[in-house]
């Protein structure tokens, strides 16, 4: 029985299509004796935490007449099928189309009636993917699937699954992993042990920057008890952080946000209008604590940097000081106004943002006609309570 697609997934990724609801496979006519797996390798690469995998599976069909073989391909939750080719014995080779079910049901019929090679890779769920595939009589037919995923670091190591076995017996089968990071080097890099006693993975240290894997077997049975996917991880060095920037760390998990040194180099003039909140709710240490912020960036910006500064309360701007270069003096000028600020009144803060906005553009107009290049910022100091 073919399940029905689930709605989520009625894209198909397929050479022709969906198994025709009706046929039977050779599994179902006690064929499967005469059309096996001949060969299933996996090859996959992983380079700065992007790995990509290509699963090769080779069909034998030795009846004189065309069938039909399926097995389910289990993926990691997070890969995404990307193509999927099929070639024959022939050297006939077709690549993938995404189709509709039912276009996909009409070519598929179309292809499997006429004996000729046909495949499909099914979506049922987020990692199993059913796959069919139409094989001519007499003769070899491959399937190449590629799928990609990008890897994540928590707690010390990248971690990644690879689809080790279709589940099938399997006259021959390799996996073949390479994990590569050019810019940081491989500091560990390990595969989980394998219950059968005879499946031993070679694990092999190419050199600071890139390590592999390799597993072979043959004629590999059921009872063998292979796991559909295998489970692998490793970690790079990832150096000294740069100065400055921002930490933000939750449990094992750090975010450090900076600019490269691409862009310290040259760095670009900045256009920061600087948006006061002085309502009443301020009043105090909050106050206080924006007039020492405002003091503290400001020392930062450099000549070549403009700023601006508006408070507002109950309208959207009630005070303004600048727009001014950032020279030391308009600095000083500029703590100074801040300085003597009060606390009074409601919050407009919407009527606030949007006057911020329209100083960002009158400065942005003044470096158009001077041929300058300015990276605009808002910078709101407030307590956020809007009335």
């Amino acid at each position: 029985m073919v399940p029905k697609a689930i709605t989520m997934f009625n894209k198909l990724l397929s050479i022709a299509a969906l198994l025709l609801i009706g046929s039977t496979s050779a599994t179902e006519l006690g064929l499967q004796g005469k059309t096996r797996i001949s060969r299933y390798a996996t090859n996959t690469l992983v380079e700065s935490r992007l790995a990509t995998t290509k699963i090769t599976v080779e069909f034998m069909n030795e009846m004189d007449c065309a069938t039909i073989r399926g097995f389910t391909m289990q993926l990691p939750i997070n890969g995404r099928v990307t193509n999927l080719v099929v070639e024959t014995s022939n050297e006939c080779k077709m690549t993938s189309d995404v189709k509709t079910v039912l276009d996909a049901q009409e070519e598929f019929h179309t292809q499997s009636s006429a004996g000729k090679p046909a495949a499909l890779l099914q979506a049922w769920d987020a990692t199993q993917y059913p796959v069919w595939v139409s094989l001519p009589p007499l003769g070899k037919t491959t399937i190449e699937i590629t799928f990609e995923e990008l890897l994540a670091r928590a707690n010390y190591e990248i971690p990644f699954q690879i689809p080790l076995s279709p589940g099938q017996p399997v006259d021959e089968l390799t996996m073949e992993i390479t994990v590569s990071e050019p810019d940081s080097g491989v500091t560990s890099f390990d595969i989980e042990p394998l219950a059968a006693s005879r499946a031993v993975v070679e694990i092999v240290k190419q050199g600071q920057v890139s390590a592999s894997a390799r597993l072979e077997l043959s004629n590999v049975l059921l009872e063998d008890d292979l796991p559909r996917l295998i489970r692998a991880s490793y970690d790079y060095d990832p150096a000294v952080m740069p100065r400055g920037g921002i930490v933000i760390g939750s449990g094992a998990c750090v975010s450090h946000l900076f600019n490269p040194s691409s862009l310290l180099d040259t760095p670009i003039p900045k256009n920061i209008v600087f948006v006061v909140d002085t309502s009443g709710s301020m009043s105090g240490q909050k106050l206080a604590d924006a007039k020492a912020a405002f003091e503290g960036i400001i020392q930062t910006l450099e000549d070549d940097d403009y700023f601006t500064v508006h408070t507002f309360s109950s309208e959207g701007t009630e005070k303004s000081w600048g727009p001014s270069k950032a020279t030391s003096f308009a600095k000083s000028d500029a703590s100074a106004f801040v300085k003597k600020l009060d606390a009074e009144g409601g919050t407009n803060l919407n009527d606030a943002f949007l006057d911020a906005i329209e100083r960002a553009k009158t400065i942005q107009a003044m470096a158009e006609e001077g041929d300058y290049q300015l990276v605009h910022i808002i910078m709101m100091l407030s307590d956020g309570q809007a009335t």
